[in-house]
This record gives structure tokens, sequence and C-alpha cells, in this order.
């Protein structure tokens, strides 16, 4: 996996937090689910926007209407990431000082 791979994957993961984020202090805690279909299903378009569209949701009705509407996206391209590498994916090593 190249660099722009992983960052990509990173700042995907960072997106996913942000938006949970948002929705955690705009309608409270989130179940287990909600947070689940986040962080599996959104592509980081799909991401951008829904962080548009949470200005204008007034309940948790309106955000699983929204995850409904989107496709899913197959499981070769999940932007899903743990935080963790593989041994084939491990960063670069960090710049000599």
């Amino acid at each position: 996996m190249d660099l722009l791979t992983i960052t990509t994957r990173e700042g995907v993961y960072a997106q996913h937090e942000m938006l949970l984020r948002m929705l955690s202090g705009k309608f409270g805690p989130l179940s287990e689910e909600t947070v689940q279909r986040i962080r599996q299903i959104l592509t980081p378009e799909q991401t951008l926007e829904l962080a548009d569209a949470v200005l204008s949701f007034t309940t948790l009705t309106d955000l699983n209407a929204w995850l409904d509407a989107k496709p899913p996206i197959p499981p070769d391209e999940s932007y899903l990431w743990d935080g963790t590498y593989d041994d084939d994916d491990a960063p670069p090593p960090a710049p000599a000082q």
C-alpha cells in the first residue's frame, strides 16, 4: 500500500470521528449500530455530504433516513480503517534526524 492510500484511509477515519463527535453533540450518545454504519458505509464524498446535512437534521430519524438512502459500498472498497497497519502496509520509516 502506498503512502497516498494510507493517508487517505487515515483522513477518512479522522473525518468519520469528527462527524461522530458532531452527531453525538447534537443528539447525545449514538447507538453502536449507527456508529458502525457511519464508519463502514460512507465514502469520503458521502462523509462530507453528511457533515453538511447534519446542520439541517432535527432528529436521529433524519440521520437514519439519510443513511438509508445511501447505497452500500462494496467490501473491497471499504473505507473503514481501524488505526492499525498490516505488515505489508506499514507506514514509511521516520526521516533521519
